[in-house]
């Protein structure tokens, strides 16, 4: 900042005055040239009348430099002390911030300002752009995760007492699935130093739960053996803040896991229920916990791995139903209660399935089969031509021409219908 007060100070130096005798003198032969008919009076007059003019702009453009670099400064005072006292920005802030910057610079230069000023806006934007990369920077390891030894910070809920131990990271199968937006908050706030560690990472031994009959898999989705349980720790509440120190560590860097507690609880489903039911406890979590709950429900664990691919969770029963289940059936069966099923709904996993399999053949996107229309068209066209002759006409999607502009172009039943008959000829 002191730089660009002092090159503020030498630009307001260099913008012309009234240089008295001389310049009128200068001005007068120039002004002599080019109007030879005139007096020396006239000519005079005329040239002190344009050194006049050119002091007034020169000394009003001063001042609305003055005026642009002071608003300039303060703008850049105002980043800093928002920077000291702010969380670090996320890269879509950080972007928008860019752009409204970069309009200011755009404005400044509509408006004449000098050059120290538009170097001075320039070097905010320069800033935030640096920034942008180190957010960047900070998300991008995404090396392939490895099932590695990390440190896990063991803290005793009776004395406080504090064990460091080296273990691998796992989770049990149906636990709440893993937003990759939410580790890459993780990984932005654990590597600037954000993290608080006051927030505990709820944990409980492998062996535990392998013994019990749950299934337990490692960071990359494999799964643990009986023999290998020793070695790893199965993490049930903080898996998006575990997933972020895993990406760091991968990375290189030299991390513990702070504030771990241990639990031994044989009803995993029912702890995590409880536990999650204060937080943002979304449908999809409910349908997880509801298929750790129910191992034996063939619906409930069809639909959970469909949500762990992107499926939706309405769309997913639509599909394996043909109607839609409510939201009750799933706090039904958190609590271990039987759910209905809508009426005229019948459970068909195989077909489901084989819906799916077909649609994905034709390279149709998890968006367009989860649709409503599609899957409705669907059962529609099976009442009207037969299910052999509708799952037919679903395999031949793939011979279409220009599919994703079709698949586009479907709005309603009758539209997918019409493409089914279209293959059908």
């Amino acid at each position: 900042m002191e730089e660009i007060k002092e090159a503020a100070a030498i630009a307001a130096q260099e913008v012309p005055t009234p240089q008295g005798e001389a310049t009128g003198t200068q001005s007068s032969s120039q002004a002599a040239k080019i109007n030879e008919g005139a007096t020396s009076t006239v000519a005079g007059e005329s040239n002190n009348t344009n050194i006049n003019s050119k002091n007034s702009n020169a000394m009003s453009n001063s001042n609305l430099n003055s005026e642009v670099n002071s608003n300039v400064m303060d703008n850049s005072n105002k980043n800093e002390r928002k920077n000291k006292t702010q969380a670090p920005q996320t890269s879509g802030n950080l972007k928008r911030s860019i752009e409204k910057e970069q309009k200011r610079l755009g404005k400044l230069e509509k408006q004449g300002a000098s050059p120290i000023v538009l170097q001075a806006q320039q070097q905010v934007i320069d800033d935030l752009k640096a920034e942008l990369e180190k957010v960047v920077a900070v998300k991008a390891p995404e090396p392939k995760l490895q099932s590695a030894f990390v440190n896990f910070e063991l803290v005793d809920d009776e004395t406080g007492a504090k064990e460091e131990v080296q273990k691998k990271i796992a989770f049990v199968e149906n636990n709440r699935p893993i937003d990759a937006k939410k580790v890459a908050i993780f990984v932005s706030l654990t590597a600037n130093r954000k993290y608080e560690k006051a927030y505990p990472v709820i944990a409980i031994k492998a062996q535990l739960l392998v013994f019990w009959g749950y299934a337990v898999k490692d960071i990359t989705g494999r799964h643990i053996s009986e023999e290998e349980a020793a070695d790893y720790l199965v993490i049930l509440d903080g898996q998006h803040r575990c997933m972020a120190f895993a990406q760091l560590i991968a990375a290189g860097q030299d991390l513990t896991i702070p504030n771990v507690r241990l639990r031994e609880v044989e009803n995993v489903g029912e702890y995590l229920t409880n536990i999650n039911k204060v937080g943002n406890w979304k449908t999809y979590d409910k349908a997880c916990i509801a298929a750790l709950l129910n191992p034996e429900d063939k619906l409930l664990q069809a639909i959970a791995d469909r949500l762990k691919e992107g499926f939706n969770y309405s769309s997913s029963c639509q599909i394996y139903t043909g109607k839609k289940l409510m939201t009750k059936a799933l706090d039904n069966a958190l609590e271990g209660k039987t759910y209905v099923l809508p009426k005229g709904a019948e459970i068909n996993i195989e077909r489901g399935n084989k819906f799916i399999t077909l649609c994905q053949a034709a390279e149709m996107k998890t968006a367009f089969i989860t649709k409503r229309y599609f899957i409705e068209g669907f059962n529609c066209h099976c009442i009207s031509v037969g299910e052999e002759k509708a799952f037919k006409a679903l395999e031949n999607l793939k011979n279409l021409e220009d599919k994703e502009a079709k698949f586009k172009a479907v709005k309603d039943n009758a539209d997918f219908i019409a493409l089914l008959a279209e293959v059908s000829q």
